[in-house]
């Protein structure tokens, strides 16, 4: 799979703002290995995330709301990885 424009941008503007050469393409691949790492990391932090109960109902209530929201956000960072070609295959 190709790179997409904005992963090239990004990098682009990453090099703009720490005054390293664009072209090196070594420098390309490993930017784009830490940047998929650093995916994989986050990822990996929602989804071990231990959100607190409580001894209520709400409580109960408020934790599912909570892990919602955080599947959701795996989710984007799923999309964003693998909309760049920064994905590892995860399902």
């Amino acid at each position: 799979m190709g790179v997409s424009m904005a992963t090239r941008e990004k990098f682009e503007k990453w090099c703009d703002l720490t005054e390293r050469d664009s072209t090196d393409r070594d420098l390309f691949a490993a930017w784009q290995a830490s940047r998929a790492a650093a995916l994989e990391e986050a990822i990996t932090i929602l989804e071990t995330y231990q959100v607190s109960v409580g001894n209520s109902a709400a409580g109960e209530i408020a934790c599912e709301m909570t892990m919602a929201s955080l599947r959701e956000i795996r989710d984007e960072i799923r999309a964003l990885a693998k909309s760049e070609g920064e994905s590892n295959g995860r399902p």
